[in-house]
């Protein structure tokens, strides 16, 4: 056979029927963006989690619907762990930067500082202080980035 005609040849699937249901694309992006994970999004719909990459590889509206999904529960993350450095409440930093790398490997790369730890109790620092603190972490994320 050609390269020409592989190229024009339908691919063809075997195994199983697949389980994906288009009702799947509205919840996923509610499921993601609730904080679950791509795991509990695969256990929620009874599939392994690569199934979900393989509806995303040949169904162009669960793909879409995934990459959002992804980008919502991104957004939640960042904003809960925005919110808990403002208010002064404890972060476990390892831990995020587990689940952030782990879930979004492409915009958070494994940091090797994993034992930075931030205390923004209220009244111990001033506003200049915690602005300071905040554009160091944001100048050591950008370097590990590079």
């Amino acid at each position: 056979m050609t390269q020409i005609e592989r190229d024009i040849t339908p691919i063809v699937l075997v195994g199983r029927p697949t389980d994906y249901k288009p009702e799947y694309c509205y919840r996923v992006v509610q499921l993601m963006a609730a904080g679950k994970s791509e795991n509990q999004v695969a256990w929620e719909f009874k599939v392994d989690r690569t199934t979900l990459y393989n509806w995303a590889r040949v169904n162009q509206e669960f793909d879409w619907a995934f990459k959002l999904a992804k980008t919502a529960r991104l957004a939640l993350l960042e904003g809960t762990l925005t919110e808990r450095t403002l208010a002064g409440l404890p972060i476990n930093i390892p831990a995020y930067n587990l689940i952030l790398h782990k879930q979004h490997t492409d915009q958070y790369p494994e940091h090797s500082d994993n034992n930075l730890t931030i205390n923004l109790k209220q009244n111990q620092l001033t506003e200049e202080e915690v602005n300071k603190k905040i554009t160091l972490l944001l100048s050591k994320r950008e370097d590990s980035k590079v």
